[in-house]
């Protein structure tokens, strides 16, 4: 990455602010149950960063910054979704709603869309690790048609230290692409167990 602080590092910055509220809403779900589950995060990981990247970030250490923002959001997802489902299994059913709602959020975008712009949309969205991480590759590129392959699992390592199981978080992510095809005309496949597509319905 740049040395300088360019649209690659407000593009990462703004996939971490979307998995920073879905930990956001997971935390607000298990209010109830564990109160202190924000600060407990907090304390374990360090606070979540919501300023402006440009005020927030060390323009010394660009890249440095990025990744242990990366590293922190993911252990939150992955430490919060372990202790959630290990005080009540239904909370599985409950993190996949707030990633599908997350997607649907997003899903009036795909008005109109190509495959191609839909699948970049997705790539926009979700965190896969820093771009020079090549998490994942595209195998068929095209308007209607979008095929691409998981070459690593960068989540792995996060939920591996949180003692928590990263089939949950692909079990997540799939739901989160329920939600953002939602009445968009788009169909979402797990051709293997590294390989998707999206295409336009027929």
């Amino acid at each position: 990455m740049s040395a300088f602080l360019g649209p690659i590092h407000h593009w990462m910055y703004n996939k971490i602010q979307i998995q920073q509220d879905i930990v956001d809403e997971a935390v607000k779900i298990s209010k109830e149950d564990i109160p202190d589950l924000e600060k407990e995060l907090e304390n374990t990981f360090g606070p979540a960063e919501r300023r402006n990247l440009a005020d927030a970030i060390d323009h010394t250490n660009i890249h440095g910054w990025l990744q242990d923002h990366v590293s922190r959001v993911e252990n939150k997802l992955a430490y919060t979704a372990k202790k959630l489902e290990s005080l009540d299994p239904s909370y599985r059913e409950q993190l996949r709603g707030i990633f599908r709602r997350k997607g649907r959020e997003l899903s009036p975008k795909l008005a109109g869309a190509s495959a191609k712009e839909a699948y970049k949309l997705m790539f926009d969205s979700l965190l896969d690790g820093m771009p020079c991480d090549h998490a994942s590759s595209i195998l068929e590129e095209g308007e209607d048609r979008m095929v691409w392959k998981r070459n690593a699992c960068v989540h792995a390592p996060y939920w591996e230290a949180n003692q928590a199981d990263v089939a949950g978080y692909y079990e997540m992510r799939d739901s989160f692409m329920e939600g953002l095809i939602t009445d968009t005309g788009f169909v979402y496949k797990k051709l293997d167990d590294v390989t998707a597509s999206l295409s336009k319905e027929v």
